[in-house]
């Protein structure tokens, strides 16, 4: 069962590739539970960081994605309904929970704009 989990984890890591994303080093540890720790680091190619604690009137906000299904997904997954009994929809809820697939390539379409100092 672990290492069907670590097989798993593996692939999801190596599935970022097409985020342009390398994975360097880990830690191994040992106990009852199994705990996964990651951080991304990344470059902004000199532009400066857009943060959401600087946002201020008249700047545009842009979401990607849908909204709402990772959420829904969780609470199927913390309700008693089994998971044999849930249709292809509530399903496709679960993975936005457990494989969740952010549109990343989004960013990259935005236009780049001049921040205002």
């Amino acid at each position: 069962m672990v290492v069907d989990f670590a097989d798993g984890l593996t692939a999801g890591i190596v599935g970022l590739g097409a985020a342009d994303c390398s994975v360097a080093g880990g830690d191994l540890g040992r106990g009852r539970e199994i705990a996964v720790t990651v951080a991304v680091v990344g470059t902004m190619h000199g532009l400066p960081a857009v943060l959401r604690s600087g946002a201020r009137p008249g700047d545009i906000l842009a979401l990607a994605g849908t909204v709402g299904r990772a959420a829904a997904g969780l609470a199927l997954l913390e309700s008693t309904i089994p998971v044999g009994k849930l249709d292809a929809a509530e399903r496709a809820l679960m993975d936005s929970q457990c494989r969740p697939q952010p549109p990343l390539a989004a960013g990259r379409r935005l236009p780049r704009q001049e921040r205002r100092p």
